[in-house]
């Protein structure tokens, strides 16, 4: 997935050309939209402390991501027209952002990543590549839209919205997740997880604010030492890279779709973020449309349909991401 900041970029353009009803909205609950484009990776934070074992918000986090998605939205969006109610809806179309933006990017982040499975010689290199190759983006992407330099920001502020998730937000998770995912994940969707998985969130994010670089090299000499490959100074921000044609694709080199070698493209990931930024835009109309009675079921059926955040196909596609050039430090 993009990381934090370019999700964020992502929510602010997406305002620019949406409904301005929707806009005046978002602008009143900014935080509350700033955290729904995190999408549900705020559950992959859970107990994220390495000795931590409990990890089963991680496996719903995986599951939102991969397994019925467009439901998922479908039972929001029906939610939000029998309960309206401002902060909710915010929320539901900032975790909008985050899905057509990981759909429209991911194939692409997984090609120049790789996937590290751990049967194949060489791969330790790919331990948390993935996150090194976002967070490269990241740093990119926020200083031509927004001139910062990420290590010097701490980007939980930007998302915090004090002790606990809105009530609201809560509600909507209760009554949603068990309708998709089944009974079982029930008290997955209640406060206490919930909340936990928000606070962990915020609390992994003051840790990686490393503006002097300290907590990098305290990692960088842990990978030296370390008996397992973990490249854990992957997760804080380095140095801005001077060229980052391998990272954008600015010069539109042909990559392909990491579960089919003959599905070719040449998009640069300024390309495929203005895709996702304009797919949440018309979404947001959609279904702005559909919660207030002027859209049906059908409309936001065919519309709204399983796409996975992480290949940006059907969700029951389920070929494997072997095809990678991957991008290396």
């Amino acid at each position: 997935m993009p990381d934090v900041w370019t999700h964020l970029i992502c929510g602010r353009e997406v305002l620019k050309p949406v409904r301005e009803d929707f806009r005046e909205m978002a602008r009143r609950e900014m935080k509350l939209f700033n955290f729904g484009c995190q999408g549900p990776d705020f559950l992959f934070y859970y107990n994220f402390l390495p000795w931590a074992g409990d990890k089963r918000a991680v496996a719903l986090g995986n599951r939102i991501h991969h397994e019925s998605c467009g439901l998922f939205f479908r039972e929001c969006l029906k939610y939000a027209r029998t309960s309206p109610g401002e902060k909710s809806l915010v929320y539901i179309m900032g975790l909008m952002c985050h899905w057509c933006l990981d759909r429209a990017a991911h194939p692409y982040i997984n090609y120049i990543s790789g996937i590290c499975r751990g049967d194949r010689p060489g791969e330790e290199k790919l331990v948390n590549n993935h996150k090194r190759v976002e967070a490269v983006i990241d740093s990119v992407l926020a200083k031509r839209f927004l001139n910062i330099d990420v290590r010097k920001v701490p980007v939980h502020r930007e998302i915090s919205l004090g002790d606990n998730l809105p009530p609201e937000v809560q509600a909507l998770y209760s009554h949603v997740l068990p309708l998709v995912f089944g009974a079982d994940c029930t008290s997955l969707a209640g406060a206490v997880v919930l909340n936990k998985s928000y606070r962990d969130m915020l609390a992994a994010l003051r840790v990686l604010h490393d503006p002097r670089g300290v907590k990098r090299l305290a990692a960088s000499l842990y990978d030296l030492v370390s008996p397992r490959v973990a490249n854990m100074r992957y997760y804080f921000y380095g140095t801005p890279v001077s060229d980052p044609e391998a990272y954008l694709n600015e010069g539109n080199r042909p990559w392909c779709h990491p579960m089919d070698p003959g599905e070719v493209h040449h998009e640069s990931f300024p390309d495929l973020f203005r895709r996702g930024v304009g797919e949440t835009v018309e979404m947001i109309n959609l279904s702005l449309r559909f919660v207030r009675g002027e859209a049906g079921e059908a409309e936001i059926g065919e519309k709204i349909t399983d796409i996975s955040h992480s290949t940006g196909k059907i969700h029951s596609d389920e070929r494997e991401m072997v095809h990678f050039v991957p991008v290396l430090p």
